[in-house]
């Protein structure tokens, strides 16, 4: 096990709808993902965010109703969630903080801004990166920049990336209205317009 599995994460290990926060070892058949078995997953990119509930926020998944569930099971995670729903007509972008991971064959949740890697004192300590496991080809929108701690690259990597991934190296073109800031101690990114 390597260690940064050893350090604190802010996963949501969902049972039905138990939350269980501090570490990716969520212990016994917590990690599901939510009803039925929506969170199965063999690698890292199997797993997305999406709202527990059928509408979320507009649209969007928020910390108080987020869920982490297999790619493959968005249609039948709707249909069973929201057979009859009416959602309203809004749409909020999603917080590119809120992550998903596959631990242990099931889905997880993870906050970055509760993870060591955007621990920060100053804002030279911060980086822009897109939330996406490659930066180089990245999407770069306000959906999918984030701020991580200069040194946090391997853990990034060994945390939201496969283990075969390969990332070609270029250097990425950031938005110049987005820079990265320490504020309360985490790095976040700061949008001038």
């Amino acid at each position: 096990m390597g260690s940064w599995m050893m350090k604190p994460l802010a996963v949501a290990c969902l049972a039905g709808a138990i939350a269980v926060f501090g570490s990716l070892d969520c212990g016994g058949s917590t990690g599901s993902g939510g009803a039925g078995n929506f969170g199965s997953c063999s690698r890292n990119a199997d797993c997305m965010v999406r709202p527990q509930s059928c509408c979320g926020t507009c649209g969007a998944a928020t910390r108080d109703d987020m869920i982490a569930i297999n790619r493959a099971n968005v249609s039948a995670y709707r249909q069973a969630e929201c057979a009859n729903a009416v959602c309203l007509a809004c749409s909020m972008p999603q917080d590119p903080n809120l992550l998903a991971t596959c631990n242990g064959a099931q889905c997880a949740l993870v906050d970055l801004l509760a993870e060591p890697l955007t621990a920060c004192t100053s804002g030279s300590d911060c980086r822009i990166r897109t939330n996406e496991c490659c930066e180089c080809g990245g999407k770069t929108d306000r959906e999918h920049l984030i701020a991580v701690r200069n040194s946090s690259e391997e853990t990034f990597h060994k945390l939201f990336c496969d283990p075969v991934t390969s990332c070609a190296e270029c250097l990425p073109t950031y938005p110049p209205e987005a820079t990265a800031a320490c504020d309360n101690n985490r790095c976040i990114v700061k949008y001038s317009k």
